[in-house]
């Protein structure tokens, strides 16, 4: 952000200069969380180094920053895409200001930078004072093609309407005469590489945060239940992986069933087979969906390094994202213990093992998933771990001193 700021003060255009953040994971993962609390971070969070010139100003600057947030999930849009952003900027400002303050727009199509240079004479600011916070959500409706076009005469190609879309951020953020900061979410890997390739604009990826124990005024929101032993409900909460959608799905079904049974006393396995049932309704997976979820369980538990070509069976990672909960940090994917739960309790039909051996080829990780069960709750403690080299906590020889 300090690089971010000082070039834009020192009217460098530079795609070198100026990051485009990009939070790129899976289903369940928190990314669009993430976007909610972005401008906090940026106005609470920084760490400025103790001789930071430029400390007080980009905090003011911060402090009164315009934030805008924009989803291509939505159906109902205006076209073409770059306007669809500028327009949806505009009109977030609907209940800061009166309704004439917006009759003054009267062109539908505007750019960001348009919509921008509006606002800094309707607000009577000028430009190089104004701080702008743009999060743009669901990424992946573009470059799927998914996003609605049913307003153009010519549809174009998901392709081009993310590059489209991505070249406006950018230059949004590189030449603009505001101080923009964009972040972006999709969970699509591919689209967002290769843009980066043809362009070389700068990228910085901002991993979702873990939530581990939701606090509500100080306290868990889990207190209000118990299991037959305390530290029971520390495993269970543990084990969904500071995923935003398993845990608030976790705090749904022992609410639910607390007020359907009048109790807070829940049995830990219950639990789980509640969960589990859940999740197999929300991520419903085939035969060779499941074999590529497996894979990359696997490569979990091997901290394997993944890139957006990587494949998992019949899948590449983009896939595997959509399939279910996983997230990628540090180029290592990460996922729940809950997936695993949920990935073991979804067997093969018992019919598949009577096809010919020739047929059953893609079925070939089942057989290494078999081998691996058994030896799962021994190394749960050394995936989740610390350290992400589960070779290192190993001692010598045969004597062994994984964590239990």
């Amino acid at each position: 952000m300090r690089k971010h700021y000082r070039a834009w003060k020192e009217d460098r255009t530079d795609r070198h200069c100026h990051p485009i953040f990009t939070c790129i994971d899976g289903c369940g993962t928190g990314k669009s969380r993430l976007l909610d609390e972005f401008p906090r971070l940026l106005q609470e969070e920084l760490v400025y180094p103790p001789d930071c010139e430029d400390k007080e100003s980009m905090q003011a600057m911060l402090r009164d920053a315009l934030v805008f947030k924009i989803s291509f999930s939505r159906e109902e849009v205006y076209w073409p895409v770059t306007s669809t952003v500028g327009s949806r900027m505009l009109y977030q400002l609907q209940d800061a200001h009166e309704w004439s303050f917006f009759s003054r727009f009267t062109e539908r199509h505007m750019t960001p930078e348009h919509a921008l240079s509006l606002l800094s004479q309707q607000l009577e600011k000028p430009r190089d004072e104004m701080c702008v916070i743009l999060c743009v959500d669901d990424l992946q409706c573009l470059a799927q093609g998914t996003y609605n076009g049913s307003q153009m005469d010519d549809m174009e190609d998901g392709e081009e309407l993310f590059l489209k879309t991505m070249s406006s951020l950018s230059l949004l953020v590189n030449e603009s005469k505001c101080w923009v900061t964009v972040i972006c979410a999709s969970t699509s890997f591919t689209p967002m590489y290769e843009y980066q390739v043809r362009t070389s604009q700068w990228r910085v990826d901002v991993p979702t945060r873990s939530l581990t124990h939701p606090m509500v005024n100080g306290v868990s929101i889990f207190d209000e239940f118990s299991m037959e032993d305390p530290r029971l409900m520390d495993v269970l909460i543990d084990d969904m992986g500071g995923f935003p959608r398993v845990l608030a799905q976790l705090y749904h079904i022992l609410d639910s069933k607390s007020k359907s049974h009048n109790t807070s006393t829940f049995v830990f396995r219950s639990v789980y087979d509640f969960v589990v049932q859940d999740f197999q309704v929300k991520y419903r997976m085939d035969g060779p969906q499941l074999a590529s979820m497996r894979l990359a369980f696997l490569a979990v538990l091997r901290c394997d390094s993944v890139a957006h070509l990587s494949r998992f069976g019949d899948l590449v990672l983009d896939e595997v994202l959509a399939c279910s909960l996983m997230r990628v940090q540090s180029d290592r994917l990460v996922c729940p213990y809950m997936l695993y739960v949920l990935l073991e309790s979804s067997r093969w039909d018992l019919s598949e093992k009577y096809l010919p051996r020739a047929e059953r080829i893609d079925r070939t990780p089942w057989m290494t998933w078999q081998e691996f069960n058994i030896k799962f709750r021994v190394l749960k403690s050394l995936a989740w771990g610390v350290v992400n080299d589960p070779y290192l906590r190993w001692g010598k020889s045969a004597r062994r001193s994984a964590v239990w």
